[in-house]
């Protein structure tokens, strides 16, 4: 009996400490941070009792709380289907699991949410940096050595994580195909305090067939840089008229464009800038209408 009852103890202490060691990331992803008006300092955002930076494109999880702590700021929060505005003057709000449909277009978000979450997560090694030097040198997880992207949109949106600002963010074409020197190739710059920067055609014309590099480097004086591809026209896939009126009828048309769009291209990562573009330039009616949306 004493043995049964000294089983029966270990047992019950192994679960009380798995539960404990439990790593955040195990939680539901429930949606991301869409954008914020103010610093990152504005706002507190807590994970398991520990303080998060506030970041776009940020995951959001069960349980994190969020509020706003200064005057004038706002913060804009994508939580399953709905849009979420926060303000000064509002409690903190913590993050609840909320119900999906229980349809293949439902679940197929919900499948994309988490995606989309892990491809802005740091990475372990990150982490590791980050908990030595409070920071870790800049990376571009939208882009890969395959990556492609459709010539003629308005508005190009960029996006990276990591490094400290202040940071310059540059476009330059490279020199393959002709024999141009670099210092007369086109280029676009910028320098910004945050972590996203846009560019229009007005500013650069990306051409189709070129290949593109986007540099960026921080404050520490570290730098990156990755590439991609201009394509004229991106490969065909046919909605159905109950996927597209799902959509439509989506609160986040972006969101569930995006989603419908990696899913048919199976889930291929040369993809993720050009998903990117739809999830934050929404406004673009060439971008949208890649799901039929006019």
């Amino acid at each position: 009996m004493q043995n049964l009852n000294t089983k029966i103890s270990y047992s019950l202490f192994f679960i009380v400490l798995f539960f404990y060691i439990t790593p955040a990331s195990a939680a539901k992803m429930m949606g991301y941070i869409v954008s914020y008006k103010g610093s990152p300092s504005d706002f507190k955002l807590t994970r398991n009792g520990k303080r998060e930076r506030v970041e776009y494109n940020k995951p959001l999880y069960v349980g994190d709380k969020i509020s706003v702590h200064r005057y004038g700021s706002s913060i804009n929060l994508i939580l399953g289907n709905k849009n979420i505005t926060r303000y000064y003057y509002d409690k903190t709000y913590q993050v609840k699991h909320i119900r999906s449909d229980a349809s293949i277009f439902g679940n197929m978000l919900s499948v994309f949410s988490d995606w989309w979450g892990g491809l802005w997560e740091a990475s372990d090694e990150e982490k590791r940096i980050a908990a030595t030097r409070g920071n870790y040198p800049p990376t571009i997880p939208l882009l890969t050595n395959q990556t492609k992207l459709k010539a003629d949109k308005k508005t190009v949106h960029l996006a990276w994580r990591g490094g400290k600002a202040p940071y310059t963010v540059t476009i330059q074409r490279k020199n393959i195909e002709t024999q141009k020197k670099w210092w007369i190739i086109e280029k676009w710059s910028n320098k910004t305090n945050k972590n996203i920067a846009r560019f229009s055609m007005q500013q650069l014309k990306l051409e189709v067939g070129g290949i593109y590099s986007m540099i960026v480097s921080d404050n520490d004086g570290n730098k990156t840089s990755k590439e991609f591809t201009v394509i004229g026209k991106l490969p065909s896939f046919k909605l159905n008229y109950k996927e597209k009126r799902q959509i439509k009828n989506h609160k986040d048309k972006r969101f569930a464009c995006a989603a419908m769009f990696r899913h048919k291209q199976h889930k291929n990562s040369q993809w993720d800038f050009e998903i990117y573009q739809i999830i934050a330039g929404g406004g673009d009616k060439k971008i949208l209408s890649t799901c039929g949306i006019n």
